[in-house]
């Protein structure tokens, strides 16, 4: 009964189909089957399921085996922490706020993580940091992505040489002490 073969996916449940047995002098002797399984389906692997039958004889027939093999193709999810896109000041420091990775059978898998960060906050412009991982049977998640855009939102801060109140005497010619201006950028 069944195939011969059966794949699963991991943490699945598995039906047992048994097997039917027929003896030339006794019939049916489906009854005498005796199923031997060791399927874990909480572990990925290959698995035997024999099935065994006698007749009334005593004669036991040839096992037959069923083969499941038990999967993990279930790709692993990030999530992205903090906002989708962020603005980062010119000249500060970014810190990323990272993502967690959950996969479907294990759980909190966040240390396979791989951060491709390549924001440069001395450089305008904007940047796209990446998050991707795998689990453990290999396979990968969709990757996530994070647009971080450096801008120089600042003014620059003039100050002026010889303070902002002059005194002149009348008459006289004025020449303007003139002033700095400062970008912290």
């Amino acid at each position: 009964m069944g195939d011969a073969s059966v794949e699963l996916e991991l943490g699945s449940v598995y039906t047992e189909e048994g097997a039917t047995a027929k003896d030339n002098l006794d019939g049916d002797v489906t009854g005498s089957v005796l199923i031997k399984s060791g399927v874990d389906l909480s572990n990925v692997g290959i698995y035997e399921v024999s099935y065994l039958a006698s007749d009334s004889n005593g004669n036991v027939a040839v096992p037959v085996l069923r083969t499941v093999e038990i999967k993990d193709t279930t790709r692993p999810v990030i999530t992205v922490l903090g906002n989708a896109s962020v603005l980062v000041e010119a000249g500060s420091q970014y810190v990323d706020a990272g993502a967690t990775v959950n996969d479907a059978f294990v759980g909190d898998i966040t240390t396979s993580l791989v951060v491709n960060n390549p924001v440069v906050t001395g450089t305008l412009g904007n940047y796209i940091v990446t998050y991707s991982a795998k689990d453990g049977s290999g396979n990968s998640a969709f990757p996530r992505t994070r647009t971080v855009s450096v801008q120089d939102t600042i003014g620059p801060v003039i100050t002026l040489i010889g303070g902002s109140e002059l005194v002149l005497e009348a008459g006289s010619t004025f020449a303007d002490p003139g002033a700095s201006a400062l970008d912290e950028f």
